[in-house]
């Protein structure tokens, strides 16, 4: 997750919890006011019920949402509670990836096969380029953009590269 969507779960959180204290807070003055009083005992079980249900509710998104902030954090730091991938089921995503390109991707990583080069100098719009990269098939080895176009040098993972080169006919 992104720093919008831990931007909005805090404020979810906040949100949350700020109404339940302030309706928390309501409750006790309506509860010591010498009108509800009496008033209270004729509602009895029923305000009981609704606000144990109403508290209930609450406790649950509350929890839902921190554990949600906990995983996002855990995320971002590299720390997971996700089983890790086995290097067999790594290298199965891999051969699926490049097994299962665009017509643009093909094209596109053909230019690294044909010209037997890891690092070529693209702009960062090419969506395919962004693409690849997204899918861990290539990686921009420089984070200094150049020229009007903002040209950046991305590189073809070494097993994206060696798998190609065997199985030419995948980029056809």
């Amino acid at each position: 997750m992104d720093n919008l969507k831990l931007s909005r779960l805090i404020i979810s959180i906040t949100i949350v919890l700020t109404l339940t204290l302030a309706l928390l807070t309501n409750l006790f003055s309506l509860l010591n006011h010498s009108d509800f009083q009496h008033f209270g005992e004729r509602l009895g079980y029923e305000l009981l019920v609704k606000l144990s249900i109403f508290l209930l509710l609450t406790y649950i998104i509350t929890i839902y949402y921190y554990r949600s902030l906990i995983n996002v954090y855990n995320k971002s730091n590299g720390l997971s509670n996700e089983k890790e991938l086995t290097d067999k089921e790594i290298n199965k995503i891999r051969k699926n990836i490049l097994e299962n390109l665009s017509r643009d991707e093909k094209i596109f990583l053909k230019q690294f096969i044909e010209t037997d080069t890891r690092t070529l100098k693209f702009s960062i719009h090419n969506e395919t380029a962004m693409a690849l990269r997204n899918q861990d098939v290539l990686a921009i080895t420089s984070p200094i953009a150049t020229g009007n176009d903002l040209r950046m040098a991305f590189t073809i993972h070494p097993w994206a590269f060696e798998y190609l080169k065997k199985k030419p006919y995948l980029l056809k």
